[in-house]
């Protein structure tokens, strides 16, 4: 079976947390456009670092959507021309860690996804 990409993990957790938080909070196509961005920049990070991924959160009080990739190691050749730092342009902040084996975690933080709607 073939790995899901991460647009497509994405999707399914903002269609999922979508729900959750009802109607009160809706998707942009706009915000879909950009994600859709975002999510090609991680693959193609994940991949020219041969990283395992994807940890997606959805923090329910703030609606901030984390991405995850874990990497053995991170290479970030090219100076400014580099996929990582074309990504962290793109989302709102981003942080590194270790995790409990020792390898490299990337978080990407989007704040942006949902927008409150008037409706009570």
């Amino acid at each position: 079976m073939e790995e899901k990409s991460c647009k497509d993990l994405v999707m399914e957790v903002v269609e999922e947390a979508s729900k959750r938080f009802g109607s009160s909070f809706v998707v942009t196509e706009e915000s879909i456009g950009k994600l859709s961005d975002i999510c090609d920049a991680v693959d193609n990070l994940a991949d020219d670092n041969f990283c395992d991924y994807i940890d997606i959160d959805v923090d329910e009080y703030t609606k901030k959507l984390t991405i995850g990739i874990t990497c053995d190691d991170l290479e970030m050749h090219g100076g400014r021309t580099n996929e990582f730092f074309t990504l962290i342009k793109m989302v709102d902040s981003f942080c590194f860690s270790t995790t409990s084996d020792g390898a490299l975690k990337v978080e990407f933080n989007i704040f942006w996804i949902w927008e409150g709607t008037r409706e009570c």
